[in-house]
Order: structure tokens, then C-alpha cells, then sequence
């Protein structure tokens, strides 16, 4: 699927299909996330066919690149649905084929929309006193383990795990509920190469950049409209400067987000290079995008903004939760400069 037309249906569809999230679960009315949620939108994915979007036709997949994963990923990210994504839709799917047969077997099953797997990932820098703590994990079948070592991602051990005792928490973004894994044993374990491992995260990085200019867009549009709407002395907000250089300055930041992310997408589908270097810096472009838009929202909100029962607040916290998975920004430009520099040499 290359062409533009094409997207563009791929975007409609995704946008008709999760339009009824968050308002069903509840949460745009400062509730707790309705029973069955996580599990809805991962059936939804699979009866789309996105749980087999990026999973090579070899394996039975549709064999899909990363410029529909990230319209995808937009619309989850606008939609503010539930459920484990990426580690379904990316992750497995790019760490499949390295030669375990039960990994291939676990990948074609999420794709066929038989089970979902939920994700635990740490990092070599973690420590021995690092919380256990896994995603979207009541409504999911198997659990991968994700072992990072080295930096930039090094080499990565993945490792199936029996059903461990989970104990739910209270998540800071209410869209993704949390759980702490008790005592689990590894029932199947597979070595991934470095070179596969920086393939999977890169990936991942893309995605998590597409979900975040989606809810920074979704942002972007309450903020204007209420901008437009809500009156005082006589005229819309927005007629003010400090109200509406704002909004531009937002809007500006997520059309550059955009831009990268478009075309880190297309280099990657077209195998490029420097496509990891173009990954992290789309993350970067979608951090900042998503803070200012969805922060500003709460802001323009004035006191509805700090009101749960508004649902205004729920971009803001999916956004931080975001920033944080697999890494921060602050890796990412990291990881940028270290290339330049590099370069430069």
C-alpha cells in the first residue's frame, strides 16, 4: 500500500472504528475504565485485520510497512483507545522469525486474532530494585519478557512467561490500566541479535511518535474550538493574542512532528540507512508536540481543564506514560547528537 488515497481510507476506517473511545469506557467523564475495554479494542484490531498489518505474508500476515502502521498508530493515539498495541502490533511482529518456532507460532496466532500478548520490558540500567511492572495485562494471554543489554538498544533476550500473580495498581493515565508481576518462571526463551533488536525498537519508536501526534492533534482541535466558542467581555477567546499565537505555535509543532514522522516512515519502508537515526528524531518532534498541545489544552480549558469529568486531562497523561516507553526524549536526542557528531568526524 504505497499510495496516498489508500492511507487515507486506511486512516478513515481506523478513525470510524475506535470513534467510540474514551467516551464508552467512561473515562471522559472522570470514571474508571469499563470492565472488558482492553479487550473490545484488541478484538477490534484483530477483526480489522491490524494484528496482522506488519507481520511479513510469509507468516501469514498482510505484510504491511510502517507508513499504514503510522496512520494507525495516529488514529489509536487520537482516539485515546486501549489496549497493547505495540507490543501486538509491532513489537511481536518484528521479532518474529528469528528462528524460534513457538515466537513464530505466538505471532501468527496474535495476527489470526486468537490470543494478545502483553509485554514487560527492562533495560540493563534498571537495577535489582526496579518495579515489575507490565501493561493492559488482565485482558491479555501471554507474557513476553524483553530484556535489553547494552545501549542502542544491544542485544535483546525474549522470553515467554507463565502466568505470574499480577497485582493491579492505579495507573497515572487511566487509558492504560498497570499491573506489578509477581514470581514467574520462563517457560520459552529466544536470543534476538543487536541488529534485530535496534530493527524492533526502531519500529516501536515510530509508532510511539505516530500515537502521540495523534492525541496532540486531538488536542489541538478541543483547544481550538473552544477557543472559537467560549466567550468573555463579548468575543471568543481566541481573538486574544496570548490565546491564539499559542494555538499557531502548537499547530506549527505538530505539522513538524508530522512531516518527519511521514517521511521516517517512508525511508523505513524503503530500507534506508539512516532510518533509526529518522525514527528517533520523529519520537523527539512528537514529544514536544504532544506536551505543548496537550498541556495548553488544559490550559485554555481554564477551570474545565482541571476538572476530571471533562476527559481533557486524559491526552495530557497518555502523553507522559508514552514518553517513557522505551525510553525518553532526552535518549533520543541523545542518540541524534552522538550521529551528528559522528558524522562530523
Amino acid at each position: 500500500m504505497t499510495d496516498t488515497a489508500e492511507l487515507d481510507l486506511l486512516r478513515h476506517a481506523a478513525r470510524g472504528a475506535l470513534s467510540r473511545f474514551p467516551e464508552a469506557l467512561g473515562l471522559a467523564h472522570g470514571e474508571e475504565m469499563a470492565p472488558g475495554a482492553v479487550a473490545a479494542a484488541m478484538a477490534t484490531a484483530a477483526e480489522h485485520g491490524w494484528t496482522a498489518m506488519l507481520l511479513p505474508e510469509a507468516q501469514g500476515g498482510l505484510g504491511l510497512g510502517m507508513r499504514e502502521a503510522a496512520v494507525l498508530a495516529e488514529e489509536v493515539g487520537r482516539s485515546l483507545a486501549p489496549g497493547p498495541f505495540l507490543a501486538n502490533l509491532v513489537l511481536l511482529p518484528a521479532l518474529a522469525g528469528s528462528g524460534a518456532e513457538w515466537l513464530d507460532a505466538l505471532a501468527g496466532a496474535v495476527a489470526r486474532g486468537e490470543t494478545v500478548v502483553t509485554a514487560y520490558i527492562s533495560e540493563a540500567g534498571d537495577g535489582p530494585q526496579a518495579r515489575r511492572l507490565v501493561e493492559h495485562a488482565e485482558d491479555s494471554g501471554p507474557l513476553l519478557h524483553l530484556a535489553f543489554s547494552g545501549e542502542s538498544p544491544g542485544s535483546l533476550t525474549l522470553a515467554r512467561l507463565e502466568r505470574p500473580n499480577l497485582r493491579p495498581l492505579r495507573p497515572f493515565d487511566p487509558t492504560c490500566p498497570i499491573a506489578e508481576i509477581g514470581e514467574a518462571v520462563a517457560t520459552e526463551m529466544v536470543k534476538i541479535s543487536a541488529a534485530a533488536a535496534r530493527d524492533a525498537v526502531g519500529r516501536a519508536q515510530l509508532w510511539i511518535a505516530a500515537e502521540m501526534l495523534g492525541l496532540s492533534e486531538r488536542a489541538g482541535e478541543m483547544s481550538l474550538a473552544y477557543a472559537t466558542t467560549r466567550k468573555q467581555f463579548g468575543s471568543p477567546i481566541g481573538v486574544n493574542q496570548a490565546v491564539k499565537h499559542r494555538l499557531v505555535d502548537d499547530y506549527v509543532l505538530r505539522r513538524n512532528a508530522a512531516a518527519i514522522i511521514a517521511e521516517a516512515a517512508a525511508v523505513w519502508d524503503a530500507g534506508q540507512g539512516d532510518r533509526l537515526l529518522l525514527a528517533h528524531a520523529a519520537r523527539a518532534a512528537a514529544t514536544a508536540a504532544a506536551f505543548s498541545s496537550t498541556a495548553y489544552c488544559i490550559q485554555v480549558h481554564g477551570a474545565l481543564g482541571f476538572s476530571a469529568e471533562t476527559g481533557i486531562h486524559l491526552g495530557y497523561k497518555r502523553a507522559r506514560r508514552l514518553a517513557c516507553t522505551l525510553g525518553d526524549e532526552a535518549r533520543s536526542r541523545k542518540l541524534i547528537a552522538a550521529e551528528m557528531v559522528r558524522d562530523a568526524a
